[in-house]
């Protein structure tokens, strides 16, 4: 296994031949599918509005004063910049990995951060008192499908994983491990 930043990840992914696969909160997008094949998905999901614990923003309106964290190369990234464009937030501070957004949030160098909800859920799950909350009553506006990218001419791979992922559907080990990471039945992708 072998780590990159998110925003490196399919430029990295293409250009290393010791790499089979790329995977980690992968959103399938026409951009990204200009680059890499991807499995059919696995999940969907959107994204998340994380704040201190016991932090005085409740709810999207509050945050016109706040500055807020994003990964960079996310699709989040551009959807903090609509935001602040719109004057729906402060500031926008584009960090290198989840680890330092959370680590921002919790030392006080951002007020919120926006991340993958799946990511997010895992985190409140694994933490026995997580530091941070969840934004209440916020509504996504990115949905989107995750999937496992391969490389375009890796036709014989990209089979094979299908494979795989319809048969851990068949038998409902996806799902079983999509729960276990906080997520439910409203992530599932049908066949």
């Amino acid at each position: 296994m072998k780590e990159s930043t998110f925003a490196n990840l399919l430029e990295k992914f293409n250009t290393d031949d010791s790499i089979d696969i790329a995977v980690g909160g992968i959103f399938i997008t026409p951009e990204s599918e200009k680059l890499v094949a991807f499995t059919k998905p696995l999940y969907k999901e959107s994204e998340a509005v994380i704040v201190p614990k016991f932090s005085k923003i409740n709810f999207m309106n509050d945050l016109k004063n706040a500055v807020v964290g994003v990964e960079k190369g996310t699709i989040f990234e551009d959807l903090a910049k609509k935001w602040k464009e719109n004057n729906l937030i402060k500031e926008v501070l584009i960090l290198e990995s989840t680890t330092e957004l959370f680590n921002a949030i919790s030392n006080g160098k951002i007020d919120a951060g926006l991340a993958d909800s799946i990511i997010i859920n895992y985190h409140f799950i694994k933490e026995k008192d997580p530091l941070l909350r969840s934004l209440k009553g916020y509504t996504p506006e990115l949905q989107g499908v995750m999937g496992i990218a391969v490389k375009k001419n890796d036709i014989f791979l990209l089979n094979a994983l299908n494979k795989t992922i319809n048969d851990m559907k068949a038998d409902g080990t996806l799902y079983a491990i999509l729960v276990e990471n906080g997520l439910d039945k409203n992530n599932i992708i049908g066949n």
